[in-house]
């Protein structure tokens, strides 16, 4: 099972992920932004700063409630979200090859009302319950 572990540094999990807009056989250009995991979102969001970059067009609005309660509205982009996970094998001649997966979805993403620094993707349960997560002594670890 394709696995990647990174440390917990300051009580955040970050990550870089590849986002895209979806297109028919998946050929759309990919760019790679840093993310938060965030077990107590539902929902991912990215900052304006990720729609401007892939050039998306919102779908539709969309309320999602803060982290102080209160429900905020905002537009919604339709993006396709990776996770690259690399896993290390023996070779056949005895040294070590390293596979990378990326697995991903298509998923209706909301536009962050403000720009968080360090972060432009905010990666909540809507995308993480697709991967098996433990988080023990300091490390995340998340596999396919």
């Amino acid at each position: 099972m394709p696995t990647f572990g990174t440390q917990v540094a300051d009580n955040q999990v970050m990550l870089v992920v590849a986002v895209s807009v979806p297109s028919p056989g998946d050929d759309a250009p990919k760019h790679t932004f840093r993310a938060l995991v965030d077990t107590g979102a539902q929902s991912t969001l990215v900052t304006a700063r990720v729609v401007r970059q892939l050039d998306a067009a919102s779908v539709g609005m969309g309320a999602f409630m803060s982290a102080n309660g209160q429900t905020e509205l905002t537009d919604v982009f339709r993006l396709h979200i990776s996770i690259p996970i690399a896993e290390a094998f023996p070779a056949p001649d005895g040294g070590e090859t390293v596979a990378t997966f990326a697995r991903g979805r298509d998923l209706q993403t909301m536009l962050m009302p403000f720009d968080p620094p360090g972060y432009d993707v905010l990666l909540g349960m809507d995308i993480l319950s697709h991967f098996h997560i433990t988080m023990c002594q300091g490390l995340f670890v998340l596999s396919n």
